[in-house]
């Protein structure tokens, strides 16, 4: 019933029903796992510039508590990290803030989101796929001069 709930407030756009919603799914539920994945993909998705850092921190904190499959969650840590980074890139770093402990700066976001990238690719199903990742990874690598 709770996700249907959720389901139907984040469809009005009462995105914080939503997530109440979701709240209200025990731990020892069998679906706790499944709401947690829900509220990242909430958390990360819809973000107004005022909040935006932080909802994507708690999204990524979220991924640590959902039993959805890896590869799966390994796809939303990628568009959360890529989405801080389009934050920080308009709106400035914010260097007391982390994103699932990456600082919210540039150059951090750029290693964060690389490994994310790459850790993804161990998980891709094919070969094209896994070329497709570790191309992302190189693309978004932070430049370094020796």
């Amino acid at each position: 019933a709770q996700f249907g709930l959720a389901r139907l407030a984040a469809a009005a756009g009462r995105r914080d029903a939503a997530l109440a919603s979701l709240d209200r799914i025990p731990v020892s539920s069998r679906a706790y796992g499944e709401a947690r994945h829900k509220r990242a993909v909430l958390l990360s998705s819809g973000l107004d510039d005022d909040h935006a850092l932080g909802d994507l921190d708690a999204a990524a904190r979220e991924l640590d508590r959902t039993s959805m499959d890896p590869s799966t969650i390994a796809d939303l840590r990628i568009q959360i990290l890529a989405s801080a980074l389009d934050v920080v890139r308009r709106r400035g770093p914010a260097p007391t803030t982390e994103i699932g402990g990456v600082r919210a700066e540039e150059q951090p976001l750029r290693h964060g989101l690389e490994k994310a990238y790459r850790d993804a690719a161990k998980l891709a199903g094919t070969a094209a796929e896994r070329v497709r990742l570790i191309d992302l990874a190189n693309a978004v690598r932070p430049r370094t001069f020796v």
